[in-house]
């Protein structure tokens, strides 16, 4: 008899081929997924979620609902953005994400947008309004 080991990973999944990003392209894919999260609606949503589970009394169970909740959310908010630059279908997302984070070394603006949505992972929603990225980069010189 065979012995079998490890989970059956989806054929789909192995196959599925995601788009390289400039640092450029990084860069402004984080900046258009930010602005998602500034929208009203969105930072309503991650707020209630956060406020909902903040209130467990025990904080290991707090993260692990925090988690739950807003793993999803931020997932579903980044899907327009990160679909633009042709990361579409299961694990899009995730993907794209890490291809921006990659470039984060040398680039203050990714990485500092990294740790606000990190932040705001954590449950800190304030890190990504307060997020402001290039002011300095985008003065006009004569």
């Amino acid at each position: 008899s065979s012995v079998q080991t490890g989970a059956r990973v989806e054929p789909s999944l192995m196959a599925q081929q995601w788009p390289t990003l400039t640092a450029e392209q990084a860069e402004k894919a984080l900046l258009t997924g930010i602005s998602e999260f500034k929208k009203p609606d969105n930072a309503a949503k991650l707020k209630a979620a956060v406020s909902e589970v903040d209130g467990a009394a025990d904080p290991m169970q707090a993260m692990m609902m925090r988690a739950a909740k807003l793993i999803p959310m931020v997932q579903e908010i980044l899907e327009g953005p990160m679909k633009e630059y042709g990361f579409e279908g299961d694990g899009a997302v995730m993907a794209g994400v890490s291809q921006i984070q990659a470039h984060s070394g040398a680039n203050d603006t990714i990485k500092d947008g990294v740790a606000a949505i990190y932040a705001a992972l954590g449950g800190n929603v304030a890190a990504l309004e307060n997020f402001k990225a290039g002011e300095v980069e985008e003065e006009v010189c004569d």
